[in-house]
């Protein structure tokens, strides 16, 4: 006789949506005061929902996206009955239809989250890379010398003062830049290319990192606060230096785009 606990891992999340009875609740809720393998799962998916709550904005889901979660739950509920009096080999199998059903639910949500925030700066950014690197974006002043495009950027009238690193000995090469508009901010934007075809794009503008979403990871390096996103295979590092922000984004290894972000933050004289 197998006298191995079965952990209600599918009544979880139907506890934290407050989808239980009262009296299955407080079983549960008995069961996670004294386990502390459910209670570690409880505390991620607790974790990972106020993390999506964090990022979501303040407006409420579309009402299709909320209807089609819905309708899932409850089928997954007409599907595996009582709680209370299901089997092991049954909660097996219940807990893999509600993990599809959660899975759903995650991915939609995410889906949400990424398409509210496509006009944010860091998929602005990213958007700019991709046309530089298709071609679609064109660069105004070709140049490998960082001090003609720094001249170039001071001739467009720039409210704010640019600075254009050479980056050769780090392995990559000027390749010129434009004046830019960078989501309705107007930018300096200069581009460099690795020795293995990695692409790296700078842009400067007027503004404050305090108008970015929540990043993936932000770094304290030298008196600076670099705030990283990814974004596919690019990574996207922000950080401000007096009343300019600045944005680096590239396609080589992630540490290495952020230690050159690292490498070009001054601070503002």
């Amino acid at each position: 006789m197998n006298n191995e606990p079965v952990h209600p891992e599918s009544e979880i999340q139907e506890l934290l949506d407050g989808r239980l009875s009262a009296e299955r609740g407080a079983q549960i809720e008995k069961h996670l005061a004294e386990c502390e393998q459910c209670r570690r799962q409880r505390d991620a998916l607790v974790f990972a929902r106020e993390s999506l709550r964090a990022s979501l904005p303040a407006s409420p889901a579309p009402a299709d996206v909320v209807t089609g979660v819905e309708m899932a739950l409850d089928r997954e509920e007409r599907q595996t009955g009582s709680p209370g009096s299901v089997k092991p080999v049954v909660a097996r199998r219940r807990l893999g239809r509600a993990a599809i059903a959660a899975g759903l639910a995650a991915a939609l949500a995410l889906a949400f989250v990424l398409l509210r925030h496509e006009g944010s700066l860091p998929s602005a950014a990213a958007r700019d890379f991709a046309r530089v690197r298709s071609g679609r974006l064109a660069l105004a002043f070709p140049t490998e010398n960082a001090g003609e495009l720094g001249s170039y950027f001071v001739r467009e009238r720039l409210p704010f003062r640019t600075r254009v690193f050479d980056l050769a000995m780090m392995g990559y090469r000027l390749e010129g830049g434009r004046v830019h508009s960078l989501a309705g901010r107007q930018s300096a934007l200069f581009v460099y290319r690795g020795a293995d075809g990695q692409l790296l794009v700078c842009e400067m503008y007027e503004g404050t990192t305090k108008d970015l979403p929540r990043a993936l990871e932000t770094r304290q390096h030298n008196g600076f606060d670099f705030h990283i996103y990814k974004q596919g295979n690019r990574t996207i590092v922000f950080w401000q230096e007096g009343s300019v922000t600045c944005v680096l984004v590239g396609d080589g290894g992630p540490e290495q785009v952020i230690q050159l972000a690292f490498a070009k933050a001054m601070k503002a004289s």
